[in-house]
């Protein structure tokens, strides 16, 4: 988990249908932020990292348009 000390924590959760949810979620020891979390009955993965990293996006020139100003004038 890109070099992130963690400590893991099972969560088990009453799941609806299926009975209990048996899922764990690893939170770092510095910041306690989640970087891995695992869900038993899907059998699936998740990893989260660069928090706090600079986010870029590009707008096409298509979706640009002027901003208006209201003056409040009559």
């Amino acid at each position: 988990m890109s070099g992130v000390r963690c400590r893991e924590w099972l969560v088990t959760m009453r799941g609806g249908a299926i009975g209990l949810e048996h899922d764990t979620v690893c939170l770092g020891l510095e910041d306690h932020l989640p970087y891995e979390m695992t869900v038993d009955w899907a059998h699936a993965r998740s990893t989260f990292s660069d928090y706090n990293a600079a986010l870029s996006i590009e707008v096409p020139e298509a979706g640009l348009q002027p901003a208006t100003t209201n003056t409040g004038t009559n």
